[in-house]
């Protein structure tokens, strides 16, 4: 499991492995966030390994009351997960984005 903490609030990442048959092969990685107090605004950036290609990106459940804005060019390595809002903090935990990578 990778971990980001800032005052309190933490984001996970779980480690999966993959067994590559032949072909190409597809996973999800979410990112959760726990002990969340409130949060209006942020950008998330991810960087992946070399041999993964981001095919997709999606909103999860948490942050819900806030704008979503999706990474421009998934070929970009990091890219940028952005959410915003207009009034009051989102202080809701779990998904907070779904990445869909091919190995």
């Amino acid at each position: 499991m990778i971990t980001v903490q800032a005052a309190g609030v933490e984001f996970a990442v779980q480690n999966q492995t993959i067994v590559q048959g032949t072909g190409t092969e597809t996973v999800e990685v979410p990112i959760k966030i726990s002990g969340n107090t409130g949060i209006l605004g942020m950008t998330l950036v991810v960087s992946y390994g070399e041999g993964l290609t981001l095919t997709g990106v999606a909103r999860g459940e948490a942050f819900s009351s806030l704008a979503f804005t999706k990474p421009g060019n998934l070929n970009a390595n990091p890219v940028n997960l952005v959410w915003d809002g207009e009034s009051g903090a989102d202080t809701s935990n779990g998904v907070v984005a779904v990445l869909t990578f091919t190995v």
